[in-house]
């Protein structure tokens, strides 16, 4: 029945969302994604966040600090009263001075919202203990970690000796600590095609959850040129064939149809107006993806950015935006929109049953399981 429910709300909200969407009627800012600061110790191939402040020094500096950013929730809490979603990545995010302070002042000032920490889990010394003292204050934060292969793979990805390894090591500590939501996402480049199922089976051993998705170029991940993130006819085909395991799944069976060319991307973008990325500079941006910013949240506040003409009009020009399939994005405007997601299951699903003992089985309902 709470499935149910939710279900039907969920319609309800994208009846007025979509009303909302078509009339430049403003949203409220419901989700943050936090990059909180481009430093890491991984040395990725297919992302090169880790170069940014090796090359510019002076950008570390420049960095937003747990106190402004504290300072920024405290001054804008009326445009985020209904913020739901946190999900604060990096870099790496234990690498970030003080989060801790951020944390504790989130759940004394925003106790209904949640946060997700995703962390690349190479260094399970400094990681644990740090997610350690985060469960004390928070016990039901998620935790997602980077799995891109197994042992070889892995580390050929990460660039890191004894990657693997020391990935499980973090994500084992983070189940004992009593972390209850942890997933394991793989970034798919074509070194790691044919361990995608490996680390699934892996994941399901685990038991977290799995996601896979493909190699992005964009901003973020400062990697323009990058040829990881760049596939051949015969490693898509690949791709397209392995992830017919999980036709369940909308995100990773929307890749595969994509990757075939027998469907587009059709949900519309909502990144920009339910959701934002405030990167580890202060810059509010729209997306993980675009190279431009609203404004800057240590010298403005929120209301005066949102309101600009500049926002505005940017806004309603993203609205035509279908430049990526990005996870994260797709995920929060699936959230304000399940108009694509019911297209998909009717017209595209070739296991809706899958997809509903997946649904059900997040909220704890065993009306499937024996069907």
């Amino acid at each position: 029945m709470r499935a149910l429910l939710k279900i039907l709300v969920k319609f309800f909200q994208t009846f007025i969302n979509r009303f909302k969407y078509k009339f430049d009627i403003p949203f409220d800012v419901e989700y943050i994604n936090l990059p909180i600061t481009y430093s890491c110790n991984a040395r990725c191939v297919m992302c090169d966040i880790w170069k940014i402040n090796k090359k510019d020094k002076e950008k570390l500096n420049s960095e937003i600090t747990v106190p402004q950013l504290i300072e920024f929730f405290e001054k804008n809490k009326s445009r985020l009263k209904r913020l739901k979603n946190i999900g604060i990545t990096g870099g790496e995010p234990s690498l970030k001075e003080n989060l801790i302070e951020l944390i504790r002042y989130l759940r004394k000032n925003y106790p209904k919202v949640r946060i997700g920490i995703q962390t690349h889990g190479l260094t399970p010394k400094k990681i644990l203990p740090w997610i350690s003292e985060i469960y004390e204050v928070y016990p039901n934060v998620g935790i997602g970690v980077s799995l891109d292969g197994m042992r070889e793979s892995h580390e050929k990805m990460r660039g890191i000796s004894k990657a693997f390894e020391r990935t499980l090591e973090t994500i084992r500590g983070v189940q004992e600590i009593g972390v209850k939501e942890i997933t394991c996402g793989l970034t798919i480049t074509k070194w790691n095609i044919d361990d995608i199922l490996n680390v699934s089976n892996l994941c399901k051993d685990l038991n977290c959850e799995f996601s896979a998705f493909l190699a992005e170029e964009g901003d973020y991940f400062d990697n323009s040129g990058n040829t990881t993130t760049t596939f051949t006819k015969e490693q898509k085909n690949k791709i397209a064939k392995i992830l017919e395991n999980f036709k369940y799944h909308y995100y990773m069976d929307n890749t595969r149809l994509q990757l075939l060319g027998t469907r587009k991307r059709e949900i519309d973008c909502y990144s920009g107006q339910t959701s934002f990325v405030l990167d580890a500079y202060g810059e509010l941006k729209p997306c993980l993806i675009l190279d431009e910013s609203f404004g800057n949240v240590k010298s403005n506040s929120l209301e005066e950015i949102l309101v600009s003409d500049k926002t505005i009009r940017r806004q309603r020009e993203l609205k035509k935006c279908k430049k990526c399939f990005l996870q994260c994005e797709v995920g929060t405007s699936l959230m304000a929109d399940f108009t694509d997601l019911t297209k998909w299951f009717f017209f595209h699903c070739d296991d809706q049953l899958g997809f509903l003992k997946t649904y059900l089985k997040k909220y704890n309902k065993k009306f499937f399981e024996e069907v």
